[in-house]
């Protein structure tokens, strides 16, 4: 996970390998406590999620989905936006389904 830019993550994960996953769920917890759940078809993995709080601490999980059922939640990381551009820090997400 790294900072795409000062209000967006890019976020990435590995591919889960077993044909029933039809999806992921990726949760964002800001530093207040908000949350917010983006879906992402199995095609993606990874995607950039725009329109947050500048200069900001999110809290980042990933689970598979699989018809309308729910996997475990990965490992927290966490990062935070940018004042300004990019940074170079890389932080690494492991799903399992």
């Amino acid at each position: 996970m790294y900072n795409g830019s000062s209000t967006s993550l890019v976020i990435s994960w590995d591919n889960v390998t077993d044909d029933a996953v039809t999806g992921y769920l990726i949760k964002l917890t800001h530093s207040s406590g908000a949350t917010s759940v983006v879906k992402v078809s199995t095609q993606k993995t990874e995607v950039e999620v725009s329109g947050l709080f500048r200069y900001s601490e999110y809290c980042v999980t990933v689970r598979a989905t699989a018809e309308g059922k729910v996997g475990n939640e990965s490992g927290q990381i966490c990062a935070s936006t940018a004042i300004d551009g990019k940074s170079k820090v890389r932080k690494n997400v492991e799903i399992k389904a």
